[in-house]
């Protein structure tokens, strides 16, 4: 059950990741500075990666015990259960900080468009 929930956790993480590219990619078409956004999908993108190649490790490890864990692969398990919990966390928060960064972008071409608005009215 446990790699269930792993599963659907990166799978909304890839989702959100998706759905804040869209919004990268409409932000920079109309000149907002997204640099600085990419690299936090990007740090997500390699902990989602990370996180799914543990999953299909530990993915392995239920497979290769069908009836009984041995006490090495029950360690084992918990290891990459706890380094796949992080991983997953890392990568929500990177994306977290990724729509930060794309609000104080938007604030920060709002304020220039507001300067030239009052520049081009005087």
């Amino acid at each position: 059950k446990a790699l269930e929930r792993f599963d659907r956790a990166v799978e909304r993480m890839d989702n959100l990741k998706d759905r804040i590219n869209t919004h990268i990619a409409k932000l920079e078409a109309r000149g907002v500075e997204v640099a600085k956004a990419k690299s936090f999908v990007a740090a997500a993108e390699a902990k989602l990666s990370e996180a799914k190649a543990k999953i299909v490790e530990a993915h392995a490890l239920f497979s290769l015990s069908i009836d009984e864990l041995t006490a090495e692969n029950k360690t084992a398990l918990k290891t990459l259960t706890k380094d796949i919990q992080s991983l997953i966390k890392e990568a929500h928060q990177a994306l977290n900080d990724a729509i930060k960064s794309l609000k104080d972008a938007v604030k920060v071409k709002i304020e220039e468009l507001k300067q030239i608005k009052d520049i081009l009215q005087k």
